[in-house]
């Protein structure tokens, strides 16, 4: 469970933080555009993903927490390139903004879902270590070297 958990909080956090923190600078850098501009995208992008958490949380509670986790996978592998390419020669910013918000529909297949999900995969006696080390281990490896 150690190892899915780490994999999950890796993987997730990973395409979390390309599409979260790391965004903005993107649309800067990449796709040219104004940081004004890009922090108004990523303000209102970031305000309908908050927005969005219940709704998945919902969505989950509908067709399983594995269907969920499952949907995250598939359509994270399938989409974050195709969405990160197109966004490099986006010039519209509404265009931007709907991309955005697409990539973190797709994440929050994951985020909405991600505590419940690891906590229950051990049993309450080692629940806090397990979860915990896990994720100190994943974001010491990928968010200490990026």
């Amino acid at each position: 469970a150690f190892i899915t958990v780490l994999g999950y909080t890796a993987g997730g956090s990973l395409i979390f933080y390309t599409f979260t923190t790391y965004m903005q600078k993107y649309l800067v850098n990449t796709a040219g555009m104004h940081a004004k501009t890009a922090s108004y995208i990523m303000t209102g992008a970031l305000f309908l993903y908050m927005c969005m958490q219940p709704v998945f949380g919902m969505l989950a509670d509908r067709i399983g927490r594995r269907q969920s986790m499952l949907w995250f996978g598939a359509l994270g592998t399938l989409c974050t390139v195709p969405i990160l390419l197109t966004l490099k020669t986006v010039t519209s910013p509404f265009l931007a903004f709907v991309l955005i918000t697409l990539a973190l529909a797709i994440v929050s297949f994951y985020t909405s879902i991600s505590g419940l999900v690891k906590a229950e995969m051990f049993p309450p006696q080692v629940r806090a270590l397990g979860v915990g080390l896990a994720y100190a281990v994943a974001n010491a490896i990928f968010g200490g070297s990026a």
